[in-house]
């Protein structure tokens, strides 16, 4: 499907004001429309694509910025917004007919009113699943961690990430609108989309920054090793093990800067807390004179140790024996590229594919030397709780 272009659907007959009316009015198109995104920077500006003048399948990073370059060249907007697959082949099961990338101009963006998602005084509503099923099962998962662990004592791998799914069954179909607005409200600094394909919504909150390019600086965050709040001990003291994670990580990253040219310049190991979850993170920067460098960056980085591990070639084929499940977008990339040559990318996890009534949800851990199956079990659990939490409060109207 490489080069592909889809059909244009009819152009909006006047631009849409962004009033709250409006507002939901957009959302109500975007809901019909075949293709349409939604995007919420970490630092705000949130925006809604609406008709579609131009998208291109790609076959993953690789022929981005080829696609995203056409785009911008033939005066398609001034943003054009892309996703990519965890790999070009994860794209089965639930995720069928989908192609491993696209790069999509709208015939507009529709700003979001100031301050949306706005809070309501009025409880939301406690939504709960008719139908609820875990792959693997906790059983299965715990053998898969020990076998996993097994072959990083072996050093047949440094890290794998494997992956959970969770599928959910509601008596009505899922709102959109309120489970967006509900991730928002949630994940204040996380970047929140929504992307709509074919009638399936792939919606996320991703914590996770891969690379960025703004006024000739580009930057990555290095985010690995996860706690939950009061897991930490009485001494409040990271482990090694979450210090390995986080460290194989930023090695790689140090190394694909340097492979495109590029003198990596480290801040200090921090951590971060982002909801329940408090992470270990380094940003790690560098002079670029070209957005080239960004495509270049992207295309090394995806994926990342933090989502499939390390060596990269031999974690995949680790994951791809192990996982009952095509990943999909889960651990795939959402995207930007504007005119002015800012651009940015995200790691496309805290994710969901909606379809109806339907939620499959998605989370994965690290494992590495001294990972235990009830441990990963419960960090997992808690990471599919951000969207599934989401999809039990959001609200009817996408404003509560």
């Amino acid at each position: 499907m490489n080069g592909h272009s889809s059909a244009t659907q009819p152009r909006p007959s006047e631009p849409v004001p962004s009033g709250p009316a409006n507002w939901q009015a957009a959302w109500q198109a975007y809901q019909q429309a075949s293709c349409a995104v939604f995007l919420k920077p970490s630092g705000g500006g949130a925006a809604l694509s609406l008709g579609l003048r131009h998208a291109v399948s790609i076959e993953g990073p690789q022929d981005l910025e080829r696609a995203c370059t056409a785009s911008l060249a033939r005066g398609e907007g001034s943003r054009v917004a892309f996703l990519l697959a965890f790999q070009p082949d994860a794209c089965r099961g639930l995720w069928g007919g989908l192609p491993p990338g696209m790069a999509m101009a709208p015939e507009q963006w529709v700003p979001a009113p100031e301050g949306w998602p706005q809070a309501s005084a009025e409880p939301a509503p406690n939504r709960s699943p008719q139908q609820r099923r875990l792959t693997p099962g906790r059983r299965e998962w715990a053998k898969r961690v020990r076998r996993t662990t097994a072959a990083v004592a072996s050093r047949a791998v440094d890290k794998v990430v494997l992956a959970r799914r969770m599928d959910l069954v509601f008596d009505q179909p899922i709102d959109v609108a309120g489970t967006v607005a509900q991730l928002s409200r949630d994940n204040p600094e996380a970047t929140v989309w929504s992307w709509r394909l074919g009638g399936r919504d792939f919606v996320g909150a991703s914590p996770e920054l891969l690379v960025s390019y703004r006024q000739g600086r580009l930057e990555t965050a290095c985010v690995a090793g996860t706690l939950l709040d009061g897991a930490m001990g009485a001494a409040g003291r990271w482990r090694d093990k979450e210090r390995h994670e986080q460290a194989v990580v930023e090695d790689y990253v140090d190394r694909a800067f340097r492979s495109v040219g590029l003198t990596p310049i480290h801040s200090q190991l921090t951590e971060v807390h982002q909801g329940s979850f408090r992470h270990l993170t380094a940003t790690v920067a560098a002079e670029a004179n070209t957005v080239r460098s960004f495509y270049d960056l992207l295309t090394l980085l995806h994926p990342t140790p933090a989502l499939a591990g390390e060596p990269r070639r031999a974690a995949l084929e680790w994951i791809r024996r192990q996982e009952p499940f095509g990943r999909g977008y889960y651990g795939g990339v959402v995207g930007w590229v504007e005119e002015s040559g800012a651009a940015e990318a995200v790691v496309a996890i805290r994710s969901a594919l909606l379809r109806g009534p339907r939620a499959h949800l998605f989370a994965g851990g690290g494992l590495v030397g001294g990972s235990e199956p009830d441990a990963e079990w419960k960090e997992t659990e808690a990471k599919l709780g951000v969207v599934n939490s989401a999809l039990r409060w959001g609200g009817a109207d996408g404003q509560r």
